[in-house]
């Protein structure tokens, strides 16, 4: 996105949990990063969050502290963010106004195996945040975030190579992503540039948009089951 920005002319003011010295858990790191940006081009119109931490693991095999260390990074981290975006955007942008994208993720409309801690705190930070954030879905991007991604062994039992446990922890080499992240990027960078109005949610890639669609029919049907066989359950009223 960085590239993206400097290419097209723009300005683009970058906070970088590594190799910097950024600590996306300190608050005096973000709002230091929000006071530079601030003072250097007077005003945030757009803010890009995507703090993460990716773990790749069963629920049940996750060390506590290894699954806690992730949820600080991915909500507190991401909330901290979020918090100093919005606050530039009232009370400092005049006129109001900005626009925050909050990487998010699919999976937490379409589970995946081993992702169910990763998914957890990324699937909805919005309601901290309404109404300057459009939650960015991504499907599955070919990137570098597997190098640092922490992975936890599988269960010396499961060898079975139909489950799909199994199947996503094949090298990459076997397996990869077909998503291109300069094609996502650029789609992002496009469509936020050419709209009045952004969506709440806005799903990046045909992958993703076709397994939501999918996901959406399931719960349509499962209301409509619920419905049919509904009891109230309100107080009656009396006199």
């Amino acid at each position: 996105m960085t590239e993206l920005i400097l290419k097209q002319g723009g300005i683009a003011i970058v906070a970088l949990r590594s190799p910097s010295a950024l600590d996306a858990l300190r608050r005096g790191d973000i709002n230091a990063a929000f006071e530079h940006a601030k003072a250097k081009v007077g005003r945030i119109d757009f803010a890009f969050n995507n703090a993460v931490c990716c773990l790749m693991a069963e629920v049940g095999r996750t060390p506590k502290d290894v699954a806690r260390a992730m949820f600080e990074v991915n909500f507190r981290g991401a909330a901290y963010a979020a918090r100093e975006a919005v606050k530039s955007f009232r009370g400092v942008n005049q006129p109001q106004g900005g626009v925050l994208l909050n990487v998010s993720s699919y999976m937490g409309l379409v589970p995946q195996p081993l992702m169910g801690y990763y998914v957890a705190p990324k699937h909805e930070i919005k309601p901290i945040c309404t109404p300057w954030v459009s939650l960015l879905k991504f499907g599955g991007s070919r990137t570098a975030a597997t190098k640092s991604m922490v992975i936890v062994p599988a269960r010396t039992s499961h060898t079975n190579p139909a489950l799909p446990s199994i199947f996503v922890r094949k090298p990459a080499g076997e397996w990869q992503a077909q998503g291109d992240p300069d094609k996502a990027i650029k789609f992002i960078y496009d469509f936020v540039n050419s709209v009045n109005q952004l969506p709440i949610r806005l799903a990046v890639g045909l992958d993703v948009i076709g397994m939501i669609k999918r996901k959406l029919k399931v719960l349509h049907n499962d209301l409509e089951n619920a419905e049919k066989v509904h009891k109230d359950v309100v107080f009656t009223r009396t006199g």
